[in-house]
């Protein structure tokens, strides 16, 4: 008999919709073992982030396999798209962390930040190493983030 494993498993549907047409879906399934038992690390959205890069906390979970990264923010891309600008998340895989937090530099400063949370949408990552994350302009743009161990 093998091994019970905890697992995760990740399912939703993906809908886009042109006005005055039927949406069309993408349904989206996947599961993955887990190697340890360790509890999921989850925080809310109290605190935001600003324009200077730091590095992204997984709680107590050292290597997360996995992480779920919302941006909180609700803000109309067509009714103020400067705004909307400003509270994007951008999240940083390819720099050195260390080197990028001791500098000070603003999100601008980095061309280009390699990927990018707009206001109200979800980014599953597969981390391989640290992460910086940064707005884009604003002082305090909230998020949550899920962390599930290896």
């Amino acid at each position: 008999m093998p091994n019970a494993h905890d697992r995760v498993t990740i399912a939703g549907t993906l809908y886009h919709q042109i006005a005055g047409q039927n949406p069309t879906s993408v349904s989206l399934r996947c599961t993955t073992h887990l190697l340890t038992d360790e509890q999921v690390y989850s925080r809310s959205p109290s605190k935001g982030i600003g324009p200077k890069w730091e590095l992204l906390k997984f709680g107590w979970i050292e290597n997360p396999s996995v992480l779920i990264v919302k941006n909180e923010e609700e803000v109309d891309r067509k009714k103020d798209p400067e705004e909307w600008r400003e509270s994007i998340i951008w999240i940083e895989l390819d720099s050195d962390p260390n080197e990028l937090v001791d500098s000070s530099k603003e999100v601008v400063a980095i061309l280009p930040p390699t990927l990018y949370i707009p206001p109200g949408m979800i980014s599953i990552l597969y981390p391989a190493g640290p992460l910086c994350i940064a707005s884009g302009g604003s002082e305090s743009v909230r998020y949550s983030l899920t962390a599930l161990p290896e």
